[in-house]
């Protein structure tokens, strides 16, 4: 037993308290499958109607001028005040609190003013304060005294100092975004996708590891079509079905620079099988980081792919770096290895 006086003893006792009473550290509490069928659970809540989960944490990811934050400041607006986005989806209104470290004020400014001339909206900025997640207790403190039940983030990169391509830190940093979830604030963030090209799925337009859209609750991916005009995927909904994409058309007034978002169409976009074969493929290693070719074929034999359409993906896979192969040995077929960008 070491020696110490009474304050060095509080201390040690305090800081083993809280360890003890960790996220990381939890007695087990299993639930049995009769108590779990029988339990009923309240509807999905929306902050935007089939788009964005309230309560979720959501990813806006686009290449460079896709009007990610011109998507992102007239949904914040549009929450804030309950109206409808696009004047098509209905919203759930929610304070707001917009953390941006990509514009900064007199950005901000300019552009709210284009899309709104109401002043008096429950919608909060902290523009440039060199915000990062290490922080989020002191957010998460705010937003709680303050009622506000919607934190937008842009952009991924400026708010953390771990590595994007890494699935260990980015483990770690969703850490950071879930005691958002646990304290029932949702999250929006935008985040800028891979700079090699477009890919044909763009669930594989994000840039980083696999790691980031596995954790996430929702996906858009937004891609311009032309000038004025992006389309919006829905790369994933993890409570609901994934929503057709649809057009937005970015409308500017030349005289006063009003700017609007509007719903253009909706679309019917056909992801062929190969397509849908390489999302699920990347899917199975992230429980696994190696996979033999006959387990590929297994795990996915029940998925409705067809054996030539996973023999495609898996060229296109090799083709793209984003796995590579090895004998097997003993016999055994190919071993693939999935390949952090």
């Amino acid at each position: 037993m070491f020696n110490c006086d009474y304050n060095s003893q509080f201390f040690y006792l305090q800081k083993f308290m809280e360890i003890i009473n960790s996220d990381d550290i939890k007695k087990f509490a299993p639930i049995a499958y009769l108590e779990l069928a029988t339990k009923e659970y309240p509807e999905q809540e929306w902050l935007i109607e089939k788009l964005i989960p309230a309560g979720g944490i959501t990813i806006i990811s686009g290449y460079p001028g896709s009007f990610k934050t011109w998507f992102m400041l007239d949904m914040a607006i549009r929450i804030a005040k309950g109206e409808k986005f696009l004047e098509v989806f209905n919203t759930t209104k929610n304070k707001v609190l917009y953390i941006d470290e990509e514009n900064g004020e007199r950005t901000l400014q300019k552009r709210i003013k284009a899309l709104t001339k109401d002043k008096n909206i429950p919608l909060e900025f902290l523009p440039f304060q060199n915000f990062t997640l290490s922080r989020s207790d002191e957010i998460i403190d705010y937003c709680k005294e303050n009622e506000i039940g919607l934190v937008i983030m842009d952009s991924l990169i400026r708010i953390h100092n771990f590595d994007e391509n890494s699935s260990q830190d980015m483990a770690k940093l969703f850490k950071e975004f879930k005691k958002f979830k646990l304290n029932n604030i949702s999250i929006v963030f935008s985040h800028h996708n891979r700079k090699t090209g477009k890919y044909n799925n763009p669930r594989e337009d994000i840039r980083g590891s696999s790691e980031i859209l596995a954790f996430l609750d929702c996906g858009l991916s937004l891609r311009n079509k032309n000038k004025n005009q992006i389309t919006v995927y829905q790369t994933k909904l993890r409570t609901d079905t994934e929503r057709e994409p649809f057009n937005i058309t970015i409308e500017i007034e030349k005289e006063t620079e009003k700017t609007k978002l509007i719903f253009d169409e909706e679309l019917i976009e056909k992801i062929s099988k190969p397509e849908i074969a390489k999302d699920l493929i990347i899917k199975l290693f992230s429980d696994k980081k190696e996979l033999f070719r006959k387990e590929v074929f297994s795990l996915l034999k029940n998925k409705s792919i067809g054996e030539s359409s996973i023999k495609e993906a898996l060229k296109e896979l090799l083709d793209d770096k984003k796995i590579e192969s090895t004998p097997g040995g003993n016999g055994n077929t190919l071993l693939y290895k999935y390949v952090e960008n």
